[in-house]
């Protein structure tokens, strides 16, 4: 339905790697997770990651627009 039921906002690599040091087509792991509330409805939830300017709260645009899907979690009753 095109709204957002969980977020987590963080620094790349926990801080330890913030963008300004990255390297052009540099692969930055990034192991965060996030709860999905007990009260979400079941069915199928799309995973994505936005990426903004934390001083301006501007979202930044990827080939795919500001939102880049990486991948799908599903809810059962």
């Amino acid at each position: 339905a095109d709204r957002v039921i969980a977020q987590r906002d963080s620094e790349p690599a926990s801080g330890a790697r913030p963008t300004l040091g990255w390297g052009a087509q540099e692969i930055v792991q990034d192991d965060a997770g996030i709860f999905v509330p007990r009260d979400a409805a079941p069915g199928a939830y799309q995973i994505a990651v936005v990426v903004y300017n934390s001083q301006t709260m501007e979202d930044l645009k990827s080939a795919w627009g500001t939102l880049t899907p990486i991948g799908e979690v599903r809810v059962e009753p």
